[in-house]
């Protein structure tokens, strides 16, 4: 037959009956084979800026990295240069599909007030130097965010909605290679 046996503090024998064991589980499987695992530990509980990040990491890029500023109640996302795209214009698209599923599931955390979107780029100026900066960015608080049916906006041009509505910045050297007849919202 099958025996468990549930205990909290095993003996050791008879002279060591003052050492204890932690708890285990032991399972006899047939009068020979007896199978013993330990109970496994609580899970630790997230903190909340580790929500921020698997929410970040969900919703735009494994490599995201985010911030959370307490006193504005901010969470900034951060794309990093290495995520590689199909060309320029993917690049604001994408960002904009970060920036409404980031902000989908940000928003339902009462201690997000505002979200920001930020794609790091390299650029070379006009001396042919490379630096790396800012190719994006998108900022807007809750009040604004929650104004739109995002689904309803779906493989349109969003580019009014959120000027007029936050802070969005596409940096010139970016701008001026992107298909404006492309843009379309998709996540």
């Amino acid at each position: 037959g099958i025996i468990i046996l549930w205990g909290g503090v095993i003996g050791m024998g008879s002279s060591n009956s003052d050492k204890t064991e932690p708890a285990v589980n032991t399972e006899v499987v047939s009068d020979q084979k007896a199978t013993t695992s330990a109970i496994p530990e609580p899970t630790k509980e997230l903190t909340f800026k580790d929500k921020l990040l698997a929410i970040a990491q969900k919703t735009t890029d494994k490599s995201a990295t985010v911030e959370y500023d307490d006193k504005e109640k901010l969470a900034t996302v951060t794309i990093p240069k290495t995520v590689t795209y199909w060309d320029d214009t993917a690049i604001v698209k994408s960002s904009w599909g970060y920036f409404v599923k980031f902000g989908l599931e940000a928003f339902k955390l009462p201690e997000v007030s505002e979200i920001g979107i930020i794609v790091r780029m390299d650029f070379v100026d006009a001396y042919g130097k490379e630096a790396e900066g800012n190719g994006i960015t998108i900022y807007m608080k809750k009040a604004n965010f929650e104004k739109f049916t995002w689904e309803n906006l779906r493989f349109k041009d969003i580019t009014q909605q959120l000027t007029d509505n936050g802070d969005y910045f596409v940096h010139g050297a970016l701008w001026k290679k992107v298909k404006q007849k492309d843009l379309k919202l998709s996540y």
